[in-house]
């Protein structure tokens, strides 16, 4: 997963979780066992989101990751 965008007007509706975890289905699928999400950390509203999906910032690497 490159880039996830959701309208603003339909953001807080589930949409970018559903397309996270279905993206994250496929990967698991495919045989991936992590996932890292490129998130700004400066980036507020972006940052909420990763981190409600599960995606805690990984201080070492400076990244947001996720084991499947």
């Amino acid at each position: 997963m490159y880039r996830l965008a959701v309208r603003d007007g339909q953001r807080r509706e589930g949409i970018g979780l559903a397309l996270t975890r279905a993206g994250e289905d496929y990967l698991r699928q495919c045989g991936v066992h992590r996932v890292t999400a490129l998130v700004a950390f400066d980036d507020e509203v972006a940052g909420g989101f990763w981190e409600s999906a599960g995606y805690p910032k990984d201080r070492e690497i400076g990244r947001r990751v996720r084991n499947l």
